[in-house]
């Protein structure tokens, strides 16, 4: 891997998966979170790092990337008028949703997905993960994304 080339990676695992990659603090991605951007069911991959290098030498030979990955899927509710106002479908997702319900219906799916995006980063780029944890992070943002969001330790 490339020295400090986290956000390079990351970028590219994305662009090949179609999902949306957005870099930095929660501030700036609930700036670039747009709602007319994302379609429902897009997912967004959300990344924010420090970079420790170790020196060696006077060279850096190793870095340590601690912060957080977190991975959501837009999702709204939608009502569908069927021409009577009795008469209204809606999406899965929605406000009134209990947590359980939210980790039934997605939640366990998103962690699921983001252990297999972390798992294929280690291996795609020789990285080691030295600790991860992972928390359900409900309505997050503007865009209220549900999200798994992990509080990891990347080291090369």
């Amino acid at each position: 891997m490339e020295l400090f080339g986290i956000y390079e990676i990351l970028k590219a695992y994305c662009s090949t998966r179609n999902i949306f990659f957005i870099p930095g603090s929660d501030a700036y991605v609930n700036a670039v979170n747009d709602s007319d951007t994302y379609e429902n069911y897009d997912k967004l991959l959300i990344a924010d790092f420090t970079a420790s290098p170790k020196f060696v030498g006077g060279r850096v030979v190793s870095t340590v990337y601690s912060g957080i990955l977190a991975l959501g899927q837009k999702r709204e509710l939608t009502d569908i008028d069927l021409g009577s106002p009795e008469v209204l479908i809606q999406t899965e997702s929605n406000l009134d949703e209990t947590f359980e319900q939210k980790y039934d219906r997605r939640l366990k799916d998103t962690a699921q997905a983001l252990a297999i995006i972390i798992g294929d980063i280690m291996c795609a780029n020789e990285l080691e993960v030295t600790n991860a944890r992972f928390k359900l992070d409900i309505n997050k943002f503007d865009l209220n994304i549900d999200m798994v969001a992990a509080t990891i330790t990347f080291e090369d």
